[in-house]
């Protein structure tokens, strides 16, 4: 399934402390898992200084000839610089906060602020002393659970959107996810461009008075601008080094992230940033808490401009574009799936209706229409999925219960629009999960397992957001489905659904499938534990790459693509590919493996040996046609 339109989340990644734009913040946890040595603040004070800096640009389109914008005269859509150096102020305010009383309150602050923000060639703070007086006297609350999740900000209701966007994107910057008692682990993550995947690896030993880790990332599941284009590659180079108390405080984050995007011969996306954060003192003090009644909470993922500065930008992003113009534009072009100027015209009718939700209504008609597509239907919905916002949702809804829905002959495809949904309604939660129960009560195969994927991709939106009941509902009602799977088609489709969630509470159950003498149920298995983490997922998914089924291998072996291998790990698929266990079909992405982890050795020389030694084994295998053979040898000269 195609996904369109993401390019909001462009906006703010580009201007992340300007107010002008929009990021989303979805993803795992900021402060890694509960345990005897965690991320943790005890109740007082926390000083810090911080020094940061990013620059970033991106090229998405063409910028229209006459439009007058500044975004023309720089050549992007958008494009900011900031520089900060600052004390950076940790309040803990102690447990017994959030929903469920089990949180940690921390308020988040700067002061004796210095730098400099530049959006689109403009100063943003022209006098020096701008900056402190935009941060002094406010701080973003942010909520942990117990596993060190941030669960929800609240924002200094007396602060410029600039600043609570500041603070939000300086604490996503600083996160670390922590696994107590492991030499080496993988972690989804996200960052103000997106989602990383980050591979740790321990400098020391869990008994030192001072926990060293170093963090690298070399690729993103997804960048916040490749989720609008299709085909982007990118080059990722990140490399940070933390130190943490025994008492489980921040002590040291140092390091610097390189993302370069390209679309063929353009490049859309540059980023760079450096950091430096260094413990300066801690006080222990009891203070009461600020009144959480006067604050708005929001989900990281949640957007924090005003609303005068969101319809400026909206209106801007729209480009006078107007619903008749745009239904013409898809009743004469979008049977075939897409419009001239595709990628530009998503971009101007999702924040047409973002700025007019009462326009969604009238665009029903188009899917409503008898000489209407699967492809123009599936189109309108991946739109409005992308818009997002209660009335959008209201008419994904309404759309999907019509007679022409029903009659389509790929339901199942359109169903599964919705877990495009980044914050789903309630009611729109509601109403998949009344489609599984009547697909299941009726008998109607498609209809159940379409919505139990699209239930199972919601949960992991859900639990993300921190609406962790409901997603706790919808994975319960998953594990029923699959345990009552009656063949091995309806047993890799239940675990397609369950895997969807990303819930590490299902590993094991993942695991036990893992093994199945079936095929199609082992491809479904490394679906869940590409979805996954842990180290125990990897190794299963090393195991998998020997798999005697080619679709089995060839989709572990995509699924390790962001996951960084032992040495064993490497050295145990070196002895399988020396024991005929690999697919000609897989050469490349056996040697796209190897590459990564020669040029860039996390375990040093041993690493690079053991890389070496995978690639070694694929030309001893025969397997390698001449081409890929002459890579290889490129490679081993290099080494």
């Amino acid at each position: 399934m195609k996904r369109h339109g993401k390019w909001w989340a462009l906006g703010l990644c580009l201007t992340v402390c300007a107010g002008l734009a929009v990021y989303y913040f979805a993803g795992r946890s900021p402060f890694g898992a509960a345990s005897a040595y965690r991320v943790a603040f005890a109740e007082g004070l926390y000083e810090y200084t911080l020094s940061y800096r990013t620059k970033q640009q991106g090229n998405v389109f063409p910028v229209p000839q006459g439009s007058g914008s500044a975004a023309q005269a720089t050549g992007s859509v958008l494009a900011g610089e900031l520089t900060l150096k600052a004390k950076l102020k940790l309040r803990s305010y102690g447990s017994g906060y959030g929903p469920d009383g089990q949180r940690t309150l921390l308020a988040v602050g700067l002061e004796d602020c210095s730098g400099a923000l530049q959006l689109l060639g403009q100063d943003v703070w022209p006098a020096p002393n701008t900056c402190d007086a935009q941060f002094r006297g406010h701080a973003l609350l942010a909520e942990l659970d117990s596993r060190g999740v941030i669960q929800r900000v609240l924002p200094d209701p007396d602060a410029p959107a600039l600043v609570n966007d500041t603070l939000q994107t300086l604490l996503a910057e600083l996160s670390a996810t922590i696994e107590p008692g492991a030499r080496s682990w993988q972690a989804r993550e996200t960052t103000p461009h997106g989602e990383a995947e980050s591979g740790y690896t321990m400098e020391g030993g869990w008994r030192d008075a001072v926990l060293r880790v170093q963090r690298k990332r070399a690729r993103y599941h997804a960048l916040n601008i490749s989720q609008t284009l299709d085909a982007v590659q990118q080059r990722v180079d990140a490399t940070h080094r933390i130190q943490l108390a025994s008492e489980g405080h921040w002590l040291e984050l140092m390091g610097n992230e390189r993302i370069r995007a390209r679309q063929g011969d353009r490049e859309v996306l540059q980023v760079s940033t450096e950091i430096e954060l260094r413990f300066a003192s801690r006080i222990d003090s009891e203070q009461k808490a600020p009144d959480l009644a006067k604050r708005r909470p929001r989900a990281l993922a949640d957007r924090g401009i005003h609303e005068q500065t969101e319809r400026q930008m909206l209106t801007r992003r729209a480009q006078g574009l107007t619903v008749e113009e745009a239904a013409r534009v898809l009743a004469e072009f979008g049977n075939a799936g897409e419009v001239p100027e595709h990628s530009r015209f998503l971009w101007r009718i999702t924040g047409l209706l973002k700025l007019h939700p009462e326009q969604c209504a009238k665009l029903e008609p188009l899917f409503l229409d008898s000489a209407a597509t699967t492809k123009r239907r599936a189109l309108l919905l991946d739109v409005l999925a992308d818009v997002g916002h209660p009335e959008a949702q209201a008419s994904l809804r309404r759309l999907l219960e019509s007679e022409q829905a029903l009659r389509d002959p790929n339901y199942a495809l359109l169903l599964q629009r919705i877990s495009f949904l980044k914050h789903p309604e309630p009611e729109s939660v509601r109403w998949v999960e009344a489609r599984y129960a009547r697909g299941a009560q009726q008998g109607d195969w498609n209809e159940r397992h379409a919505s139990a994927y699209t239930l199972g991709s919601l949960a992991e939106e859900l639990a993300k957001s921190g609406r962790t009941s409901e997603a706790g509902r919808i994975n319960a009602t998953l594990r029923q489905n699959l345990s009552s799977a009656a063949s091995a088609r309806e047993t890799a489709h239940a675990l397609n659904a369950l895997g969807a969630t990303g819930n590490a509470d299902n590993l094991g159950i993942v695991l036990g499938h893992a093994t199945s003498t079936h095929g199609t149920v082992r491809t479904a298995a490394v679906f869940a534990l590409g979805r996954l983490p842990s180290a125990e997922a990897g190794s299963a998914l090393v195991e998998l790459v020997s798999d005697p089924v080619v679709g089995v291998q060839a989709r572990a072996l995509r699924a390790l693509e962001s996951r960084r291998l032992s040495n064993a790990e490497l050295q145990g698929i070196a002895q399988d590919i020396r024991a005929g266990a690999l697919h000609r079909q897989n050469v490349r992405a056996i040697v796209e493996l190897g590459r990564r982890h020669l040029t860039n050795p996390q375990g040093g020389a041993s690493s690079s040996q053991a890389a070496v030694a995978l690639l070694r084994a694929v030309l001893d295998s025969g397997a390698a046609e001449a081409q890929t053979r002459a890579a290889i040898r490129r490679l081993l000269r290099t080494a």
